[in-house]
Parts: structure tokens; sequence; C-alpha cells
């Protein structure tokens, strides 16, 4: 049940009226005691009703956590979680003024500069966002907030970001916005990088200078094009035309792998932003009791490194607003499991204001610029800006001394090292657990190993190896993907086909789109009509 006017919630909020109503939460304009407004954020009664609901508080309070750890002056602060009843709520700065959508159909289209500079500001915003391992996944104009008499853009609405892992294929649930979410998002598992955010912000970018959403990602697999952002307005100069389109590529590894990169594109200077700026997580449980809980001052905490915790089950985890030997305000249980505790990244604190304390987890002691989750054993730790490999005692496995390292597969890592000639580009290949080079750096892309073998791109073309570097299938593809169930799609002129692990075409090119093979069965659209494929028969 939505809250009417002048209803108070939190013992604090009064409610002045609703904002906006979307696909998860609702969000109201509410003055504190002292006269201040501020934005209270809740699930609204659609997701209320869903069996799921309690899944998606966790979600929820997730969120909340997400924002913590992204201080920006263009990503919309987070203050205290509280509980209303069974809901949990969030209360957020509120942003006096309207969204870009909003802008460009009372004003109309922006001049080239005005919307390069909110691109700037909200990439810049993202490039923090992208350095914690998170994706916001919705960005458009509605979610561009101005702030009211600046020219100031703040991105909000982070209810479907989640974590990512560069280049590993996960699985996300599908929620997305026609126009601006790229490809990728339209299906549930897929790879998913930065690459995703810089075609959403591109679209963005489009939508600014023309007043039009772009074709959908769907429609251009389809067959349908995408028109040229300066046809539709011929004062955007050819850079910017340029760089839109590069970074609404339809195929990610076609798209600048990074915002940084997109930027320069587009003739924006970035600031590197440290690593070392980090905010420590907090898990919360669905369980606890309906009282306040506050983030207190976690947008001003500065990490000072990354470390590593095993957080075993009935460990509370305190956050502590006193200078001295920490107070409790708030303890967070995490529910119990059976399942062994995993050793996991954290940013780690000593702010002498702000302290985080996780008492009697840290097994690594913050050191790394940067670090990433454990796979088969190792775990990717950076410093001073370069990769390398450390076991779950902390000790140096593989040197730092890589660009990109990725998460293992099948006893093998992708590893890249840069290059600059006129743009960075990456040359790609896999070393062992030792941090032997078992196949030499001399992709221009590459995919993870799986049931034996990766797909690899040599000028354009696709083919694959086997785990000693032999090339199996030569390179003849246009575009290839992993192997599953013992067939690979791949794309040959724009329609997809399945071959097996010696090469034979299964299944001819046919399809507009096609996906991996799952329990027997893949899916696969011809001609804007989606079906299945079982073997070689045809489900439609």
């Amino acid at each position: 049940m939505a809250w009417i006017v002048g209803q108070v919630v939190g013992n604090e909020y009064t409610i002045e009226r609703e904002l906006g109503d979307g696909g998860f939460g609702i969000t109201y304009l509410t003055f504190k005691k002292n006269g201040q407004k501020v934005v209270v954020k809740t699930l609204n009664d659609k997701v209320q009703q869903r069996p799921d609901f309690a899944k998606l508080q966790e979600d929820f309070l997730n969120e909340a956590l997400r924002l913590a750890k992204c201080p920006h002056p263009h990503i919309a602060k987070v203050g205290p979680i509280f509980q209303e009843g069974h809901l949990w709520c969030m209360v957020m700065d509120y942003i006096d003024g309207g969204n870009l959508a909003d802008r460009v159909v009372q004003k109309g289209i922006l001049p080239e500069d005005e919307a390069l500079l909110y691109i700037e500001q909200i990439g810049a915003a993202l490039t923090v966002v992208h350095q914690q391992g998170l994706l916001h996944r919705d960005i458009k104009p509605q979610n561009i907030m101005l702030r009211q008499g600046k020219k100031e853009a703040v991105l909000i609405d982070f209810g479907i970001a989640r974590e990512f892992t560069p280049n590993l294929t996960q699985t996300h649930t599908q929620f997305l916005t026609d126009g601006y979410a790229p490809i990728e998002q339209y299906y549930k598992r897929n790879k998913r990088g930065a690459y995703t955010d810089i075609y959403a912000l591109a679209a963005t970018l489009y939508s600014l200078l023309t007043g039009v959403v772009p074709v959908s990602a769907l429609d251009r697999e389809s067959g349908t094009p995408l028109e040229q952002p300066k046809r539709l307005n011929p004062k955007i100069s050819d850079q910017i035309n340029q760089a839109i389109l590069k970074g609404m590529a339809l195929k990610a590894h076609n798209r600048p792998q990074s915002m940084d990169d997109w930027l320069k594109m587009l003739g924006i200077a970035t600031v590197a932003v440290s690593p070392k700026s980090r905010i420590a997580t907090v898990p919360v449980s669905p369980k606890l009791k309906p009282a306040p809980i506050f983030l207190f001052g976690m947008g001003m905490l500065m990490a000072l490194g990354i470390a590593a915790i095993v957080r075993p089950p009935n460990i509370s985890v305190v956050i502590s607003t006193q200078p001295s030997t920490p107070t409790p305000n708030a303890t967070v249980t995490p529910t119990v499991s059976n399942t062994p505790a995993p050793v996991v990244p954290v940013p780690y604190s000593s702010s002498p204001s702000y302290p985080v304390s996780v008492d009697s987890l840290m097994v690594i002691p913050p050191q790394f610029d940067d670090a990433h989750q454990f796979y088969e054993g190792l775990a990717s730790v950076k410093i001073n800006g370069k990769w390398g490999l450390i076991d779950k005692t902390g000790k140096t496995i593989i040197s730092p001394q890589f660009d990109n390292t990725y998460g293992f597969s099948e006893g093998l890592i992708k590893v890249a090292i840069n290059k600059k000639n006129g743009y960075i580009d990456q040359n790609y290949g896999y070393i062992d657990k030792m941090g032997n080079i078992l196949i030499p750096l001399q992709f221009d892309y590459c995919y993870e190993f799986s049931e034996g073998l990766a797909s690899v791109r040599i000028n354009d073309k696709w083919g694959y190896i086997d785990r000693t570097g032999k090339m199996i299938i030569p390179l003849q593809f246009d575009d290839a993907h992993q192997f599953f169930e013992g067939l690979a799609r791949v794309e040959i002129n724009k329609k997809y086909g399945y071959v097996d692990k010696t090469g034979k075409m299964i299944i001819p090119p046919q399809f507009d789109y096609a996906q991996s093979f799952s329990e027997g069965l893949a899916a696969v659209r011809i001609k804007g009509k989606g079906g299945a494929i079982l073997t070689k028969q045809v489900i439609l």
C-alpha cells in the first residue's frame, strides 16, 4: 500500500509527495523534523506481491550498499536505512531539479558542448562504479538528474546494478530499457563488462543530441540499421558522431573496453581515479529486527588498501562512528550457512573518524591497490598498476606484471599486455598457475577455455585453439563463442550457426541470433521470431 501525504515513516520523515514508481522501487519526497528535504525509497506494491519478495528486499538493501561503495559528486548519495513495518527503506539526497529526458522534452535537444559536459560527469562517476566491480545496467536520460540552476548531472537508480567479473559469462536478471540496453542485456547468460554501460551512455548522448531514442539492440540484431546521429542533427561534429557509433557497436568486443577509452574518443580529458578511494561493504540480513540501521559516514570513508577476509557464519560485522575503540551502533549477523567460508577481497579503512572493523577475520592484510575474487585457488591482485596472482595465504604466486588478468578456467588464466599504437590495444594469451606462458600473447581478443577449446580473434576473424595453443578450428568466423554441450555458436555473414569441436558445421548459419545450448536446447531467432532448436530441428 502506497504511503499517503502527511504520513510519518521512520519516526523522522514526513511524506510530501510521490516522486516516481518504477519497476521495483517507489520514491517519495519527504521532509525531516528540521525541515530538510530528502528522498525515501522503498519497494513498490507490485514487488511486495511477488513470491520472491524476500529476495528482492535483499537486493534492495544491497543497492544501498552498492551506492555507499561509490562516493562521487555525480552519484546520488545514500543516507540511513530504516525499516517501516515489513519494508526496508533507504534515505537519499534530494536533487532539486528534473532529469535529462525532461530537459530535452521541455527545451529541445542539447547543444553538443552542454551534452558532453553531462556525459563527462556521468562517465567519471561510472569509472568509480566500474572500479568497484559494479555495473549500473540502466543508464538513460531518465536516470540522470540535473541540479536546479546548475549544470551538474547526478546518476540515480542503482536498483538493477550488479557485480561483474570482466569477460566471464555470468547470469544476470533481464531488466533493461529498449534503445539504451546493449544486446548482451537481452540474454540472461552472457558476458558483461564496462562496455555494457558504455553502450547505454553512448545511447544517452545519441538521444540528447538528436531527441530520438535509438533503435533497440534487439531490432538492430535483426537487421534494422542504427541511424547515424549526424544525419538526424547535422550540427553534431564528425568526432562525436563516430564516438557515439563506436560506443554503440552491436558486438561488445567492438566497443571501447573502458569508460576512459570511450571518453578519450569524445575528446574529453579524463582524470584518473585512485582505486584506493574505496568503501567497505557490509552484508545485510533481511532477518534484522525493525530497528534503524545507519550507514554512518560510509560515503566519507577512504580505504587505504585491499585486503582479504574469510567470514565464517555467526560472525558479526561492526560499523562504528567512534574515533577510538569501536562501539557498535549496529551489528549485522549474516545468515547461517553450512557452506565453507570463502576468502573474499574487501576494501579496508583505518580512518580515525569512521573506522570499519572486521574482528578476527583478516587473513591477508591490506596491501593491494585492487583485488578480485578467488578462482581455482588463486586471486588476481593489482600493485602499482600491474596485475599478478596470490594464493589464499597471501603468497605471491605470479608477480604483478600484466596489464589485465581474468579468472581461471580449466587451469588456464587469460592475461593481457597493452601496446600503445595510437589507441591502446591489447594482446591476449594464456598462462598456467605457475605463471608459465603456455600460449603466447598473440591474439587481438580471446575467451576463456570451455570444454577444452577457446575462441580467439586475429585480424577480425575467429577460430578455436586447444590448451597447447594449436589452432584446431581455423580463423574463419565473424564471431565465435564458447562451447557448451559439444557445440559452439558462430557467425558468418551476419547469420549464426553451430560447429562441433572438429569445426564441422552441424547447424548451418541461418539464424539472426542464437544462444548457446543448455540442456539440449538453444534459443534462436529468425526474422524477429524467437524459438528453440534441438539438434537440426527448428521449433518456432
